[in-house]
């Protein structure tokens, strides 16, 4: 297999080659509004077409709610993110005419997967 590695703040990224896959983990939910769509879009851009986008972003679920107000009760959580819902994920890909695909839970389902199609 042929991967590349690219380490650089996402919205200066510009790549000269399309890429089969984008692969992103807890990146486009530190985005909100606009800007969480322009991050996505990104993610889109750099995609062939027909080619597969996946994100792991955090679940809105109980429990993730309620490991986020413990650690911030205790002063430990230092992120700024928004949690998501599969509604959400389907509203992003609404977004680009990307599909969503397939979903998928780990972490105790406190983080959820998501797979697109380039269309």
């Amino acid at each position: 297999m042929n991967a590349t590695y690219l380490k650089s703040n996402i919205e200066d990224i510009k790549l000269k080659d399309k890429c089969d896959i984008v692969f992103s983990v807890g990146l486009i939910e530190h985005y909100y509004n606009k800007k969480l769509y322009k991050i996505f879009k990104k993610h889109m851009e750099a995609s062939k077409k027909n080619g597969c986008v996946m994100v792991f972003v955090p679940n809105r679920t109980l429990i993730y709610k309620f490991y986020r107000k413990i650690m911030t009760g205790l002063k430990l959580w230092m992120w700024d993110e928004k949690s998501f819902t599969i509604k959400g994920l389907k509203d992003l890909g609404k977004s680009t005419n990307s599909p969503l695909l397939k979903t998928t839970k780990v972490i105790c389902s406190m983080w959820i997967g998501a797979l697109y199609k380039k269309t």
